[in-house]
């Protein structure tokens, strides 16, 4: 940080370099997790597990468990957490960006 502000970047790029790093952040690991959870629960669909209770019956209204999956469900947790990343992110940015350079350069570590 100190470096590239000593270089001359404005606090307004340090910004918005931190909070495109949490974007693009936010973005993967949502993303991975979200394609992860859909191939676990096709795997899940494809063992046809057998529902042993008779309560579970009665609720899932079928003797194999059977897990479907939405747009909605996939789109929705990847903005949702791809925001609460950027917003855990803004606050460290926003210090970041106020630091002048010499202080930064010497908080190294």
């Amino acid at each position: 940080i100190g470096t590239l502000r000593a270089i001359g970047m404005r606090r307004s790029s340090v910004l918005f370099m931190f909070m495109s790093e949490a974007m693009v952040l936010g973005l993967v690991a949502t993303t991975v997790g979200v394609t992860l959870g859909v191939v676990l629960a096709s795997g899940l669909n494809a063992l046809k597990i057998s529902v042993g209770m008779d309560a579970m019956r009665a609720i899932l209204m079928s003797d194999t468990l059977r897990l479907s999956i939405t747009a909605g469900q996939v789109v929705g947790p990847i903005i949702a957490f791809t925001l609460v990343a950027m917003l855990a992110a803004l606050w460290p940015a926003m210090r970041a960006a106020r630091l002048q350079p010499v202080t930064a350069i010497h908080k190294i570590g």
